[in-house]
């Protein structure tokens, strides 16, 4: 089943609104499979980086959205955040087997999304070491 653009947009703000009413993983998880299987697998998503402005890169768009919402339910609203390797941590209970089957490379995703983020102005870097991040 593909959807349009639009389409996709609103199931991603009523996934959100339905898993702040429930809460739970399980349905977090059935949730992001459904979304999965709603947009084509070769459909890609253009994601900037915090460290080289001005340049973008194409990834897969379904593994982005993914990881992208289970970012951010993670992340706490502010300071202090978590460390990268909390976040790597905390986003494999929220990924879907069927997008990310045993976890296979999360942690990479993981990072892309942060960088994307962190350059779209939606999560902010503190200044301490180990470097955290909290939603803004």
């Amino acid at each position: 089943m593909k959807l349009e653009r639009q389409s996709l947009e609103a199931y991603e703000r009523l996934y959100v609104k339905i898993l702040i009413t429930l809460g739970g993983r399980l349905v977090f998880k059935a949730l992001l499979t459904l979304y999965g299987e709603c947009m084509s697998t070769k459909e890609n998503k253009v994601v900037e980086n915090i460290n080289t402005p001005g340049k973008s890169t194409n990834v897969n768009a379904v593994k982005y959205e993914a990881m992208k919402i289970a970012f951010l339910k993670i992340l706490p609203d502010s300071a202090p955040g978590l460390t990268q390797a909390e976040i790597r941590e905390k986003v494999r209970e929220y990924l879907s087997e069927d997008i990310f089957p045993k976890g296979a490379t999360s942690g990479w995703w993981a990072k892309t999304v942060q960088l994307d983020l962190e350059a779209k102005g939606v999560v902010k870097r503190e200044n301490c070491k180990p470097l955290r991040w909290y939603r803004v």
